[in-house]
């Protein structure tokens, strides 16, 4: 009598649980807001980020600027940064 093999085949994909997002709030100016920027460090990303500052500081008054750590950040560096530096706005520059 010959024995059957049986292979099991398992699909990876899990069930993905979608919550929808508010978006965050936009102020209505940026005069006197403090706007933290990021690069992560991909090429070119930071020429974009300085014109965006130039534009943005000859626009505005009294607007300031903080620099986030470069380079790819996660949540929990995030939040810690955001205990140290607060922002109003945060413009985050990808390059390539």
């Amino acid at each position: 009598m010959e024995q059957k093999t049986f292979v099991e085949v398992l699909v990876p994909a899990g069930k993905a649980e979608i919550k929808p997002l508010k978006a965050a709030i936009r102020p209505n100016t940026l005069d006197g807001k403090r706007v933290a920027l990021h690069w992560n460090e991909k090429p070119g990303g930071e020429f974009l980020l300085a014109e965006i500052k130039e534009r943005l500081s000859a626009k505005y008054n009294g607007i300031e600027f903080v620099y986030w750590p470069q380079g790819t950040v996660w949540r929990a560096e995030i939040e810690g940064f955001l205990k140290e530096q607060t922002a109003d706005v945060v413009i985050v520059s990808v390059g390539d």
